[in-house]
């Protein structure tokens, strides 16, 4: 099977990954997103199509079957009515122009793109880059499935991104300006999304989400800064090192929709992005972090490279890695910054050596 072309071996494995839910329960903890469909497409990005077959022999044994319909009508913002959404979707993008249906539903959705730690927006994101390569009706399905995941756990924040924009405040100054949830108030609870909740009571939040100015770098360069920033955040904070390679993905993965959406989506995009990151940094930063202090210079040098990045990540099954690697390579190979091999280079270090 892994003589196939990497088109049909993607296909053939998301058709697989439909027959699942999209999320799944691990020990006593509900609400996981199914990473699945979003792997298959960074293997296929990072030239490892054979190794589709051996990640899904680990993957789907932790997920659970596809629900079936039940009448249940689509409800923003609630889990349970994810099979409904799944439905909504498919019948919307049956046919025509599936970048049209992206313009008519992506603004309602955009506001809760911090739902489940940015992952129905990154679901949505590989789907529209699988897409983009070819248009197919699994990959439609996929694109419904990551909507779906995304507006049944819709979770919005406050503060509109540059509606009180202060000319020249980049995505990384502006970034510097978000306040901390203060310790006491961090809950001990597993999930992203819980703190997420205590990120949207914060003062000073939607302040500082409305003070950046959007428009201060071109839209890749704002990309690319938020990716970077990242990086370097899981890199001085190793102990939420996991948290924070969301801080990349979920930026880096913005560049699916250039060139596919309309100018003011793509903005509007890069806002709730700038917004989720801004979240992550509130609720998982450490009080002593000098955000903008955190160059690439203030970084140790490392012997990191692009090989060895490639050599890792192809060692490792872990979901998270695999993603990981993908948007590092891909930022790295727009620009060059250290800090990017350094993050990829940790994180799939801990991984690949840990048992098991």
């Amino acid at each position: 099977m892994a003589s196939l072309d990497p088109s049909v071996l993607f296909d053939r494995a998301l058709s697989r990954l439909h027959e699942t839910d999209v999320e799944y329960k691990s020990g006593t903890t509900d609400g996981l997103s199914n990473h699945g469909p979003m792997v298959l497409d960074s293997l296929v990005a990072l030239g490892m199509p054979a190794r589709i077959e051996p990640f899904l022999t680990r993957y789907l044994p932790r997920l659970r079957p596809l629900p079936q319909r039940d009448g249940t009508l689509p409800r923003l913002g609630d889990p349970q009515t994810a099979r409904a959404w799944i439905d909504h979707y498919e019948a919307k993008l049956s046919d025509g122009d599936w970048r049209r249906v992206l313009e008519d539903e992506l603004p309602a959705l955009l506001p809760g793109a911090a739902a489940a730690a940015a992952h129905g927006f990154l679901r949505t994101a590989h789907a529209i880059r699988a897409l983009s390569r070819e248009d197919t009706p699994v990959r439609r399905r996929e694109l419904a499935f990551g909507l779906a995941s995304w507006a049944a756990r819709y979770q919005a924040l406050p503060g509109v991104p540059g509606a009180r924009a202060e000319a020249g405040l980049d995505v990384a100054r502006a970034l510097a300006r978000v306040p901390l949830v203060p310790q006491a108030e961090r809950h001990d609870v597993s999930l992203i999304v819980d703190r997420v909740e205590v990120v949207s009571r914060l003062a000073g939040f939607a302040d500082a989400i409305e003070s950046v100015d959007l428009d201060a770098m071109s839209f890749g360069d704002s990309v690319g800064t938020l990716a970077s920033v990242g990086a370097r955040l899981s890199l001085v904070t190793p102990s939420e090192s996991f948290v924070f390679l969301h801080a990349t993905t979920a930026p880096s993965a913005l560049r699916f929709l250039h060139g596919v959406v309309s100018p003011d989506l793509e903005r509007r995009a890069l806002g709730a992005i700038f917004r989720t990151v801004a979240a992550f940094y509130a609720g998982y930063s450490d009080p002593s972090t000098n955000l903008g202090a955190l160059t690439p210079e203030a970084l140790p040098v490392s012997s990191a490279t692009v090989a060895t990045v490639r050599t890792l990540v192809g060692q490792s099954y872990d979901d998270h890695d695999i993603k990981f690697a993908d948007a590092i390579l891909r930022e790295w190979g727009i620009q060059e910054r250290p800090c990017l091999l350094e993050a990829a280079v940790a994180r799939l270090d801990r991984s690949t050596s840990s048992p098991g």
